[in-house]
């Protein structure tokens, strides 16, 4: 690398100075991104360390590993403010420091640390130190492995599994607006010959007019996954395959080296997440524990929203739990592909799904649940589904609440509305969830038989229709012109109706106290007679 250009850059500042260490002219210069035994740093090295993997407190650690090697200057890359600790540590040993404060620019650095002017060659070379680092340290996981190739091919990123979901990305957005089809890839991808000749062989995929490779994980006896990576660059030329199949080669063996112990990690997380989801930890601290032990945010907005599976009258070996296992596989994987963002679980006869809340207006997210029920029920066509969503809230312990929710609107919704529709929105079903509590409360029993239940009896009595009439008219907020022309009678007609409420419950509809316990008792109503619960008086 040569200093004096490395010294131009923008984004780079000089916090610690005593340059006797330093040529300015041409320094070998290398890369570090996490800590480890730093095999490929020789003595007089310029080091590079790139802080997006690593924890605060570990960027000590390594200094104090690569002052041990006798290091000629130092630069950290991090978006944060650089911890004094750090600082002081290098000034204590006269070691030159500087910071690089723009990761998204980090393009820009690479393209300058190697004197000969073969950018990729080094990249990868570099690239390929680290994950052999990465595998004997404690940031060692998918994640983190998909977030080193991006890092040093400064291009979106994405690893598959076997069957085509989501594992890990990273940089994605980067050039691409909308998230990736995934869908749309894992059909191309299994049309796609896995006895090709050359085992590492990529197969071109397409988003947006953007080209990505994606590389067959091969081990001996089968496919591990995919890897895919953003093909053209602003700055570099396209990807050398020849390069990035030896790198793979060091990927396919950390993946496997990674999924040995991963199998365990995997029960164990679902574990940690079914106990916050079943509110089995009580303690808030406890679970921000086992959270930070997972590398979890506590703090985060996140919905739960839940698939349940039935099977429709009359349908043979409902009880066949082999059945149902498929059923809930394949839900999971339909869903997994359309929002590989989400956390799944499956129990019983359900799918759970784990969302974070972002900014996606629901009318946009709505489609997408409707795809995901007219594939199951194309594929299923004895079975009926629904889904359920929870109200969003912002911390991991109040995870029960949201599973609570989605349950309640998944159970509550399909019999309350029948089968008018099979996606129910907590939000909608908030009042009949209060009620739902109180059901065996004398006060609310006694607001039911004084208004809607008198009704009810009215019209079995009399073979009328006061009830509908009154349904009618809450749906459409009292507006009695749209209730008379949704019922297809006239306004003197509606008026007669409405009268003879009045006459039997004894309160005038005007009033806005009458119209909310009206608006009260015929959602209760819909629980006596739909759940079964409760006083029917």
């Amino acid at each position: 690398m040569n200093f004096s250009r490395f010294l131009e850059l923008k984004n780079v500042n000089s916090l610690i100075q005593p340059y006797d260490k330093l040529d300015l002219g041409e320094v070998r210069c290398s890369i570090v991104t996490a800590p480890g035994n730093h095999h490929w740093i020789r003595s007089d090295d310029f080091v590079i360390i790139i802080s997006e993997l690593v924890k605060e407190y570990d960027i000590n650690n390594i200094l104090k590993s690569l002052i041990d090697k006798n290091i000629s200057g130092c630069c950290i890359v991090s978006d944060t403010r650089i911890a004094e600790i750090d600082i002081n540590l290098c000034r204590s040993f006269k070691l030159p420091l500087f910071s690089f404060d723009n990761m998204r620019n980090i393009t820009r650095l690479l393209s300058i640390l190697t004197e000969d002017g073969n950018v990729e060659e080094y990249i990868h070379d570099q690239l390929k130190y680290n994950i052999i680092c990465a595998m004997n340290g404690p940031y060692f996981n998918e994640y983190n492995l998909t977030k080193l190739v991006g890092l040093f091919f400064c291009r979106e990123v994405y690893l598959l599994s076997s069957d085509f979901t989501m594992l890990s990305k990273a940089n994605e957005h980067m050039v691409s607006k909308e998230e990736i089809p995934l869908m749309k890839w894992s059909d191309e991808l299994s049309s796609w010959n896995k006895t090709a000749s050359y085992s590492l062989e990529p197969v071109s995929l397409y988003h947006e007019s953007i080209s990505y490779l994606c590389f067959p994980l091969k081990s001996e006896t089968n496919i591990l996954g995919y890897l895919c990576i953003q093909e053209n660059h602003d700055l570099w030329e396209r990807l050398d395959i020849i390069r990035i199949g030896e790198i793979l080669s060091y990927f396919i063996i950390s993946l496997v080296h990674y999924s040995k112990s991963k199998v365990f990690r995997r029960k164990s997380f679902e574990e940690f997440l079914q106990s916050a989801l079943y509110g089995f930890i009580s303690d808030a601290s406890d679970l921000k524990k086992e959270a930070s032990n997972f590398n979890f945010d506590y703090y985060l907005n996140r919905y739960v929203w839940i698939i349940r599976v039935e099977p429709l009258e009359n349908t043979k070996d409902v009880e066949s739990s082999h059945i149902m296992n498929q059923i809930l596989q394949y839900a999971c994987n339909v869903s997994e592909k359309i929002f590989y963002k989400n956390i799944f679980l499956t129990e019983s006869t359900q799918v759970i799904s784990i969302q974070v809340k972002d900014d996606v207006p629901d009318d946009v997210e709505w489609p997408k649940y409707l795809k995901i029920l007219e594939s199951l029920e194309i594929r299923f066509p004895e079975y009926r589904f629904y889904i359920g969503f929870s109200r969003a809230y912002p911390t991991l312990y109040q995870l029960k609440n949201a599973y609570e929710d989605a349950v309640f609107s998944v159970t509550v919704g399909k019999q309350i509305f029948e089968n008018n529709k099979n996606i129910f929105n907590y939000n909608d079903l908030l009042i009949f969830h209060l009620l739902f509590n109180q059901m065996d409360n004398p006060i609310v029993i006694r607001l039911y038989t004084n208004t809607v239940k008198l009704i009810e009896d009215y019209d079995i009595q009399k073979n009328d229709v006061l009830l509908k009439t009154l349904n009618t008219l809450i749906d459409n907020n009292f507006n009695y012109k749209v209730t008379a022309d949704r019922l297809y009678i006239h306004r003197n007609t509606l008026y007669q109706r409405l009268n003879k409420i009045e006459s039997i419950i004894r309160m005038p509809i005007g009033k806005a106290e009458t119209r909310l316990m009206l608006q009260l008792g015929v959602k209760y109503g819909y629980l006596v007679n739909n759940i079964g619960k409760g006083n029917k008086a």
